[in-house]
């Protein structure tokens, strides 16, 4: 048979940890941001692309919203640092899933595409998980007043949907608080 590729990037938990942000959008308001929603996401490439929820990154009723902002993992045991902006490069409502590139710095400086060298976590392959097998998820647990988290749960069944294969969304009985959605499994 033929030998897989070897990974891009040689995953340990502080890798993915470190590969983990903090996004908020947020909006102004008598020339202040004010955040309406927040969630994590994973940088899924060095210079910036970003996997998370749809319902993390579009803004909506809800989610009034001018500036997405990230926030990264400088220091494992402390909560995140606001750093960069983002735009959303797709999104679908169906799947809940997002693709954003940092773009910018929060003080408005663009950033050049390929200048940025950060941590990130390769796309895994859901058809190689199996039942009762440990899934890992990674987020940040609150409102980006502590650290990123690690939660571990057993993998206990999968959800078939017409679009997306018999393996469409992984189910677990993992406890995952709501800012932890959009964070890499």
């Amino acid at each position: 048979g033929e030998v897989p590729p070897p990974p891009l990037v040689e995953l340990n938990e502080d890798i993915i940890k470190r590969a983990t942000v903090f996004i908020m959008q947020t909006y102004q308001s008598r020339g202040q941001p004010v955040i309406s929603c927040i969630g994590s996401g994973t940088l899924i490439s060095a210079d910036g692309l970003i996997l998370t929820n749809a319902h993390i990154a579009l803004p909506s009723e809800t989610c009034r919203s001018d500036t997405i902002t990230i926030a990264i993992t400088v220091r494992l045991n402390e909560p995140p640092i606001p750093t960069y902006t983002a735009e959303i490069v797709d999104a679908s409502r169906g799947l809940d899933l997002a693709v954003l590139r940092i773009t910018g710095y929060l003080d408005g400086r663009i950033i050049e595409p390929g200048t940025l060298t950060l941590p990130f976590v390769e796309l895994g392959d859901s058809q190689q998980v199996a039942l009762d097998e440990t899934i890992t998820v990674v987020g940040y647990p609150d409102f980006g007043d502590a650290p990123v988290e690690v939660t571990r749960g057993t993998i206990s069944g999968f959800t078939a949907e017409a679009r997306a294969g018999d393996r469409a969304w992984i189910r677990t009985r993992a406890t995952i608080p709501g800012p932890m959605s959009g964070g890499g499994a």
